[in-house]
């Protein structure tokens, strides 16, 4: 994001971090992929830290998956088991 798509602001601060405050201690905020959501126990999680852009002037942000790979591929194995 090089300018913000809402102010049109150059001013974006790069790489910020979700926390969660699971348990009052600081972690990164995640996101997951089940490859096999319906399994009981081996569910085949696959889980993505996020990284954030965040507009300086008006506030917006934009979240990114840092494994976007990854999650895609535990997402297209769910899909071929569904069909």
């Amino acid at each position: 994001m090089k300018k913000c798509p809402e102010c049109s602001s150059e001013k974006i601060i790069e790489d910020a971090k979700g926390i969660d405050y699971g348990d009052y201690t600081d972690y990164g905020f995640k996101v997951k992929v089940e490859g096999n959501p319906e399994a009981l126990f081996f569910k085949e999680t696959v889980s993505s830290e996020v990284d954030a852009k965040i507009c300086a002037d008006c506030g917006y942000i934009r979240f990114y998956a840092v494994s976007s790979r990854q999650l895609w591929t535990a997402y297209q194995n769910r899909r071929k088991d569904v069909s």
